[in-house]
């Protein structure tokens, strides 16, 4: 059922483009800043939606019910994962905080299952198989990614309006205390009219008149007033409209602009998620295999079009460029990036050991709850213990939360694919998981 000799040979595939990249970047045989960059771009642009249309538009037909199946039992174990880490946290400290819950649901969730996925059960299964892994990035997009952004913007919003709240009082204390120090002031500019002549005012006429004595020692008092206006305006991010009384700016300007200021921006999550195009390409080749193109594109298809021939062989070349190129990217990225100590030594031991055990033992029982058993459950049991998505990363360095934890698990699951697949697989299918 499970070819371990195929397993065991592309994992040291695996290991060796890693290794390869971290040669070039070691001993300066590549740039590795420019180099990651271009190569990343000719991943992003070329290959990887290559792969996508290959495998969902062109070797998937999700006309076919067992598609969805797999698809929703792939969301729904990336649900139960995310809930489990929330009654985590709640049951440890009582709360929920949901940048840490973010972090934690991308490292358990967020697999390498459409660029290593294909390849791995391929290796383990057979061709038949490997089109699940890009299936189950439809999840990746469309719930995961999603759902940290959302979770990160939460957080973002709870703690702007924190600050808010500590800040508000000290902003209202110091515009009262200067409305207080503009009505003395004119006070005292009121009884010292009163104690002068006529002839001791001098009043400006248009923009150029002569000033007096008076108003020119008057003029320095005025000035700490209007940098105090500007300081205040300032602190409080957005300054409320101009009003007409001193008393009435120190009471109403600083709550409107915390107000403002405190208010959550409109589907910042959504919006940056829609400008990603791989939601774009994953979207549009799934819409392809709904629409039938499989039927017309696969050569192995009766109603396949011989003028259309070349679409598939085109596409699996470039399909096939990238997992070697995104490990040996890999690689050059990852030389010189630290290893984790201390605190973040034992956060990512959690993890691991949580990936190694939690997520393929709630996989196994949710595919036996949905009826798969035999190759296909084998197949959803690899898909949960993949290397973390190099997506996680990129959405962390988008919040910058979390890039240290996710780098390292990165790495590491990386490192310990071959071990972790073999010993997994081995043992579900000596306790009959997969009968």
């Amino acid at each position: 059922m499970i070819d371990y000799v195929n397993i065991m040979l592309t994992g040291v595939q695996s290991l060796l483009a890693l290794a390869a990249g971290w040669a070039c970047a070691r001993w300066r045989a590549l740039d590795s800043e420019p180099a990651v960059q271009q190569l990343n771009l000719f991943v992003l642009r070329v290959c990887i939606p290559a792969l996508q249309v290959w495998l969902l538009a062109v070797k998937t037909d999700m006309r076919r019910k067992e598609n969805w199946s797999v698809l929703c039992a792939f969301l729904s174990w990336s649900l139960g994962l995310q809930l489990l880490c929330a009654a985590g946290q709640l049951a440890a400290r009582r709360r929920i905080d949901r940048a840490r819950l973010a972090v934690e649901s991308l490292v358990l969730t967020t697999n390498n299952t459409g660029i290593l996925g294909p390849v791995v059960l391929e290796a383990a299964l057979g061709p038949r198989y490997a089109p699940l892994g890009m299936l189950a990035t439809v999840v990746l997009y469309f719930q995961q990614l999603p759902s940290a952004a959302v979770l990160f913007d939460a957080a973002q919003r709870a703690q702007k309006s924190e600050e808010h709240e500590l800040l508000l009082p000290s902003v209202k204390a110091g515009a009262e205390a200067e409305g207080g120090a503009g009505r003395r002031r004119g006070g005292g500019a009121l009884a010292g009219a009163r104690g002068r002549g006529p002839h001791d005012i001098v009043v400006c006429s248009g923009g150029g008149g002569v000033h007096s004595s008076t108003a020119a020692s008057t003029a320095p008092a005025a000035a700490p007033t209007a940098a105090t206006a500007a300081a205040l305006a300032a602190a409080t991010v957005a300054a409320a409209a101009p009003q007409s009384g001193t008393a009435d700016r120190g009471e109403r300007g600083p709550v409107a602009a915390a107000a403002v200021a405190a208010a959550p921006g409109g589907g910042g999550a959504l919006l940056m998620m829609a400008r990603n195009p791989m939601v774009w390409s994953t979207a549009a080749a799934l819409l392809l295999s709904c629409l039938g193109s499989a039927v017309i594109l696969e050569p192995t298809s009766p109603r396949h079009l011989r003028a259309l021939g070349f679409v598939e062989p085109l596409l699996r070349w470039f399909a096939g460029c990238t997992a070697p190129v995104t490990l040996f990217c890999t690689g050059l990225w990852a030389e010189g990036q630290e290893a984790a100590k201390g605190p973040g030594q034992r956060e990512l031991t959690t993890f691991l050991v949580l990936r190694a055990t939690l997520a393929p033992a709630l996989m196994a029982l949710i595919a036996r709850l949905s009826g798969f058993h035999g190759d296909m459950a084998v197949a959803l049991v690899i898909l949960s213990i993949l290397p973390v998505a190099q997506t996680a990363f990129v959405i962390c360095k988008q919040y910058e939360t979390g890039t240290h934890a996710i780098t390292a698990a990165m790495v590491a699951s990386l490192l310990l694919m071959l071990p972790q697949l073999v010993g997994t697989l081995a043992l579900l299918e000596r306790w009959g998981a997969f009968l």
